[in-house]
């Protein structure tokens, strides 16, 4: 089998639930030294609701493995919190890290 026919890696592949692409961004040849200071006492905030969120998470944890024994399905509002507590974590953490330049939100919907 030749390489010919085959078509380049990624081309018309999507990827898997309509999940976004990503894309590397050059990093700036520099970066004023007092924006990481800004955005850590802008997500001063975020941090708290972090916390509260992770404590409440972890509880519901414990509970959704006590249901799903129970009951063998896993209740709706529980997969609801933790799939928002899963989307709004990461977005919290890459306004942190300078992955994304966008100040996160505090709705947590899509």
């Amino acid at each position: 089998m030749s390489n010919e026919s085959l078509p380049p890696i990624g081309a018309g592949v999507g990827l898997p639930y309509g999940l976004p692409s990503f894309r590397f961004r050059r990093r700036p040849d520099r970066v004023a030294n007092w924006r990481s200071l800004i955005r850590w006492i802008l997500l001063i905030p975020h941090f708290m609701i972090l916390a509260v969120f992770h404590l409440v998470a972890w509880l519901l944890a414990i509970l959704t493995m006590l249901a799903i024994l129970i009951t063998g399905k896993l209740p709706a509002g529980i997969a609801n919190f933790q799939t928002m507590y899963i989307r709004y974590y990461p977005r919290v953490l890459s306004f942190v890290h300078v992955i994304h330049h966008q100040y996160p939100p505090f709705s947590v919907a899509e």
